[in-house]
């Protein structure tokens, strides 16, 4: 991930993210690239031990050099998940069915990233 176009912090960010929440000495997570339409490509990071998926948006501005963490808290995949569209009443819930679509894409195409927690 570190050498993917607008992605160039991902894994030093995920390595803060580990530090502060991580319990285990190594968290995997899964990484997945999705298309975002007319807009820059946006990192999902799945991290199912802690049940949480991070997402960043790339930028081809080159004068920032880290992508932006647009969430800075993640989404919990055991709270923020909702059935349909319809019960979608906050913009940071997401559907089962958006969430299960992640999953396959991380499964078929994702990068598995192992992160060694550092310190205490």
């Amino acid at each position: 991930m570190g050498d993917t176009p607008g992605f160039p912090g991902l894994r030093r960010e995920l390595q803060h993210i580990v530090a502060d929440r991580g319990h285990d000495r190594i968290a995997e997570f899964c990484i997945v690239l999705r298309d975002s339409g007319d807009h820059d490509p946006i990192a999902y990071a799945i991290w199912p031990r802690q049940h949480l998926l991070y997402r960043w948006q790339a930028t081809r501005d080159t004068a920032i050099s880290d992508a932006t963490l647009l969430h800075h808290t993640p989404l919990d995949l055991r709270r923020d998940i909702v059935r349909s569209p319809s019960d979608q009443l906050s913009t940071y819930k997401v559907t089962l069915s958006w969430v299960r679509d992640v999953e396959a894409q991380c499964r078929a195409h994702g990068e598995h990233v192992s992160i060694r927690r550092q310190g205490r």
